[in-house]
């Protein structure tokens, strides 16, 4: 039962980290995007589909980037992300900022806007070069001499650097505005600056950050005018910037999973698990709870495992199976026998009734262990072919003390069964046991195969005014219910 317990406890353990790693899963590589739709009668547009086909998106995930002052900064929902390999000398990174923070951080002190942004790109991107290398081993970095051009637009918050000796474009998107929003403005501009030359290497092959919402990714091209007017742009930069407009047929379709799903899935997971290991892996349990308005120890039951070591419960079967069994004893009879009737085992086996059942059951209900006294002690067992079962009754004692003598695994079904709370309690090994208030109602449930052995104890205390055992008697099974048997036996 230890080694089931620990498997359930794993396998719990087990299913809440694999819930929690699934949401993080979600946030930190989010999903993989089709470009099924990427097509458009343009040229320039037919060459990026074409050879966007043939490019294996990275892997996405949620950077941190090191800045030169050695603080972090989290990169996070860039919206697009286009890399094509295209014939000309200038390369082209669009930052199109969104979201409620980017009026706010330009207008903590812009004083020169574009100057100053474009300065401090140049003075980062030197640093980045010298102390930030380690981030990107595969990244062959510029020299300082390749940035030629780095500017900031007024308006639209959009940087754009120009460097030489390359044949690659990269454009994404930022969707949210770099943390926190008191950053002076000149950082916003360094820090785009240098990851967008940490993404422009000329053999670069790291994770590209990215996000993806249901709406989708959206390859966006903006504002021409401000490319059509730079003075190192080109026939294939203009080219490329006379876009306008998306169309619907530019929406990289996303086919990420949502967070509700992760959510609900990692929530199914946990609910199956749970009722998956309840059934086949029952927890131990060491106190059962009946129902009654009464706050009184009798209204509970436990359960106490080793209270009789497996050598006498050994020689309690082999003398039960040498003596006689008999039938005809009580009014719900069982097939047992008393432990008078076995001198083999009587000595021994009173004494450890004496010595350690009686004094854990006063200790459990808090009677005066001089006060309870041992009525009647049997054997009883459950045979398939015989008798397998025991109907629903009342016991004629305070307590009812039910002692496995052989080991679950010797038998299928079996247990007390309560209807009150509708639960089969079992033992499951040799020297366990059961006790409850015998006057709350149950019985033997059904044993499908195999012999099951206990050995019952009525234990009364005289310090509890107990009810009329011929009065028991009449009650029909269902009537009175347990309440009502708790509230006569104390409100008498």
């Amino acid at each position: 039962m230890k080694r089931r317990r620990w498997l359930y406890q794993m396998w719990m353990v087990f299913a809440f980290l694999l819930a929690v790693g699934s949401i993080l899963w979600y946030f930190s590589h989010k999903s993989r995007p089709s470009l099924r739709s990427f097509q458009s009668e343009h040229p320039l547009r037919q060459t990026l589909a074409k050879r966007l086909r043939h490019k294996q998106w990275l892997s996405a995930r949620i950077l941190r980037w090191k800045r030169w002052d050695g603080t972090s900064i989290l990169w996070d929902r860039v919206r697009a992300v286009v890399r094509v390999d295209v014939p000309q000398t200038h390369m082209t990174f669009l930052f199109h900022e969104r979201g409620p923070s980017t009026a706010r951080v330009m207008r903590q002190g812009i004083d020169v806007k574009g100057q100053k942004a474009a300065h401090a790109a140049r003075r980062h991107w030197y640093m980045w070069k010298q102390e930030v290398r380690w981030l990107f081993p595969y990244t062959v970095l510029f020299k300082r001499e390749s940035l030629i051009h780095v500017s900031q637009h007024k308006e639209t918050s959009e940087i754009c650097a120009l460097s030489k000796h390359t044949k690659r474009i990269d454009c994404f998107w930022l969707d949210r505005q770099l943390r926190p929003i008191r950053w002076r403005f000149w950082q916003e501009g360094s820090l785009l600056s240098g990851l967008a030359f940490s993404l422009g290497g000329w053999k670069w092959s790291g994770p590209i950050p990215w996000s993806s919402r249901r709406r989708g990714l959206l390859v966006r091209w903006s504002w021409p005018s401000l490319h059509m007017s730079r003075e190192h742009s080109d026939s294939n930069t203009r080219l490329f910037s006379s876009i306008k407009r998306p169309d619907k047929q530019m929406v990289i379709e996303s086919k990420g999973l949502s967070l509700w799903g992760v959510f609900l899935g990692a929530l199914c997971l946990l609910l199956v698990s749970r009722f998956l290991l309840v059934r086949f892996l029952p927890l131990r349990r060491d106190m059962i709870v009946f129902p009654s308005e009464l706050e009184h120890p009798l209204k509970y039951g436990y359960i106490r495992r080793g209270c009789m070591s497996k050598t006498l419960c050994s020689q309690c079967l082999r003398a039960a199976e040498a003596g006689s069994w008999t039938k005809e004893r009580h009014t719900q009879a069982t097939q047992d026998q008393r432990i008078d009737t076995l001198p083999a085992i009587y000595d021994e086996l009173t004494a450890c009734l004496q010595k350690d059942i009686l004094p854990l059951v006063a200790s459990l209900y808090r009677f005066p262990a001089e006060q309870l006294g041992i009525k009647e002690a049997f054997i009883v067992k459950y045979d398939e072919h015989v008798q397998c079962k025991l109907d629903l009754h009342r016991d004629a004692s305070i307590l009812t003390c039910s002692v496995a003598l052989n080991d679950r695994a010797d038998y299928v079904g079996g247990g007390t069964y309560f209807p009150s709370i509708e639960e089969v309690i079992t033992l499951e090994r040799a020297g366990d046991m059961l006790v409850h208030c015998g006057k709350i109602q149950h019985g033997g449930y059904p044993v499908k195969k195999g012999v099951r052995y206990l050995l019952v104890c009525f234990v009364d205390c005289a310090a509890v005014d107990i009810l009329d055992h011929r009065e028991i008697a009449t009650w029909n099974s269902a009537e009175p219910s347990d309440r009502e048997v708790m509230k006569r036996l104390f409100l008498r």
